[in-house]
């Protein structure tokens, strides 16, 4: 089971900014709603106020490349993965520092910590610990409890666990690129603009619907171009990706000598495993 945000969620990305964006017509939007639903009628409406599409465009190209370009962020994201319902909240800076949490359903919980220097940390839940050592005795479970409950296990991105649990971190660098001249330039019709209010925050909404799947955009009315939520309702893969503290402190910090687990203990729990419960 992996439980990386996979490739696929930046494909999705891609396809959200291309569709969402529309031929980019002349369409207005309305004014804010406190509760985010917009306060009247949609840019394919045509109401009087509310900004130009085609200027829209242009500022969600801006506020992804904000999000890519960002020193610090947290993203936090709900999907499936491989079929299995998954959350999670990733906070990564462009030093390489990175602290995480993601609860599969059915699988339990996993935090990870990525210091600056490249040393990875992973902890797994007593949910996730559980899960993984079902039909086992007593004992065992007892024994697999004592070794890893509050521990953290120090690894690297070469095991496929590492790899898939951090794969993560690195998300927002991969989000697709886009020009201001290709912004609007697709043929998939003009999208619905609404101007909201996204946790606490004026935003523009963009929404479009294809497929039997309705795509949301909302990137920042005023001020610098940020994107803050991206999500697909419907369709094969919904997700729903919100992103925010740009530019604040990480703080990922090595766990303390006594709570991480030596090698030489993992080795002896489980020969040629590392003793770490799969999740392939």
């Amino acid at each position: 089971m992996s439980v990386s945000l996979r490739p696929s969620a930046r494909r999705a990305a891609a396809v959200a900014l291309t569709v969402a964006l529309g031929a980019a017509g002349c369409g207005q939007g309305s004014e804010p709603s406190k509760d985010g639903k917009g306060g009247g009628a949609s840019a394919s409406a045509g109401a009087e106020k509310g900004p130009e599409a085609r200027a829209v465009a242009h500022r969600l190209v801006d506020g992804f490349r904000s999000v890519k370009a960002a020193p610090s962020l947290t993203i936090e994201v709900s999907g499936f993965n491989e079929g299995e319902a998954f959350t999670g909240r990733i906070r990564a800076d462009d030093r390489n520092e990175c602290v995480g949490t993601v609860h599969i359903a059915g699988a339990g919980t996993l935090k990870a910590i990525r210091t600056r220097d490249n040393r990875v940390y992973m902890q797994m839940g007593e949910d996730f610990l559980k899960a993984k050592t079902a039909g086992t005795s007593a004992a065992a479970l007892k024994a697999r409890m004592e070794l890893f409950q509050d521990r953290w296990i120090p690894g690297n991105t070469d095991t496929k666990m590492f790899r898939d649990v951090f794969n993560g971190c690195d998300f927002a660098k991969g989000l697709p690129e886009m020009t201001h001249d290709e912004a609007g330039g697709t043929g998939f019709g003009a999208p619905d603009i609404e101007t909201v209010v996204l946790n606490g925050r004026k935003a523009l909404r963009i929404t479009k619907k294809e497929d039997g799947a309705t795509l949301r955009l909302h990137v920042t009315a005023e001020g610098k171009a940020y994107l803050l939520r991206m999500e697909q309702k419907g369709g094969d893969e919904p997700y729903s990706m919100t992103f925010s503290d740009f530019g604040e402190p990480v703080r990922a910090e090595k766990p303390p000598a006594g709570d991480i687990i030596p090698r030489e203990e993992l080795a002896r729990d489980v020969p040629g495993t590392a003793g770490t419960p799969s999740t392939a």
